[in-house]
């Protein structure tokens, strides 16, 4: 988010494309895990005991007392292990190095996020092309990548955004293994909700619709345990108390009015709530 709006303030217009993995934890190849971790030095005591932990894995599934046949795991990080996402991670700390701009690259897990900003000594129209050959390059790149690491791009869920400044939208064209990438005016990245003109819009809009539902929960809460107010501290600091936050620090002056409209968010109501 910083380098967005930092990058806006010099440049005309921003891309970020919004990639992710197809079936990321169960497509993590043992081999390729095993041979990176080689490379990072691991420690062979180490080294010797997840290939252990990978050998010999079986699955069998239950469906109302019937048992399928046992099926050998040959791909994957085991499901609800602490070990799953460590070695994801691990798996992938040479992603970020295979593009242009690693600065400008940003994974968390399996969402991944690439930051493009145009030169600002170019002009506008030749800004769009320069930063659209960039882009392409470094798809070619990725898709290279998740070749050799055998960790397909799911395609169909790869969008990117222009963020601007100008009143018409610019116009991208990015490609990926031959099939066109969509362009969006939003996008719900880490559970932020980012538009073309970073208005946060959408993101304090999904923040009311949470208030109302946590506004119905605490009312139904009082009327029937008024005297629990330990539980309803506890509600609303859990489930209404962070969307006020994030709703104020966001605010403009719209959302303002807006804020003071609802009688569910009134802080007014707050004391009767606990008294």
């Amino acid at each position: 988010m910083e380098q967005l709006t930092q990058s806006l303030r010099h440049n005309s217009l921003s891309v970020v494309v919004y990639i992710d993995f197809l079936q990321a934890f169960d497509m993590l190849w043992h081999p390729g895990l095993i041979l990176k971790l080689q490379h990072l030095h691991c420690p062979y005591a180490y080294l010797f005991w997840i290939v252990n932990y990978f050998q010999d894995r079986i699955t069998t599934i239950d469906y109302q007392g019937h048992l399928s046949d046992q099926i050998v795991i040959t791909r994957g990080a085991p499901q609800g292990s602490c070990f799953e996402p460590k070695v994801y991670i691990v798996n992938l700390f040479d992603l970020p190095q295979i593009f242009e701009y690693t600065r400008k690259v940003h994974l968390y897990v399996d969402d991944l996020a690439l930051l493009y900003s145009p030169s600002i000594y170019l002009e506008y129209i030749k800004q769009t092309d320069e930063i659209q050959t960039r882009i392409n390059n470094d798809m070619v790149k990725l898709e290279q990548y998740a070749d050799n690491n055998h960790q397909p791009v799911n395609k169909n869920k790869m969008e990117f955004v222009v963020y601007h400044k100008s009143v018409q939208v610019p116009k991208i064209r990015i490609v990926y293994q031959g099939q066109c990438i969509q362009q969006e005016k939003t996008f719900k990245y880490l559970d932020f909700h980012l538009d073309s003109k970073l208005s946060f819009r959408g993101m304090i809009d999904a923040q009311f619709t949470k208030l109302r539902k946590s506004y119905t929960i605490l009312t139904y809460i009082h009327c029937a345990f008024p005297t629990y107010f330990t539980l309803k501290m506890r509600f609303f600091q859990t489930y209404t108390w962070p969307h006020l936050l994030l709703v104020f620090n966001h605010q403009s002056k719209p959302g303002t009015l807006l804020l003071q409209t609802l009688p569910q968010i009134n802080l007014l109501y707050v004391p009767s709530v606990y008294h």
